[in-house]
């Protein structure tokens, strides 16, 4: 069975895997970014829920 052969001007484009590298790094920045946005929101909701109980406690106590 004869192996196909690649013109030697595209070899370097299909060993050059920068741009995959690239593309893999800009996903997982991405996926890191939104857990880390996640996080914050649900961090906040729960913090606005904790102020207003000490709020309520507070002012019910005076």
């Amino acid at each position: 069975m004869e192996q196909q052969r690649t013109p030697q001007h595209r070899r370097p484009l299909l060993v050059d895997e920068s741009a995959v590298t690239a593309i893999e790094y800009g996903l997982l920045a991405a996926l890191i970014g939104l857990a880390i946005l996640g996080a914050i929101t649900v961090a906040g909701t729960s913090l606005v829920a904790l102020y207003q109980y000490w709020s309520a406690a507070v002012v019910a106590a005076l």
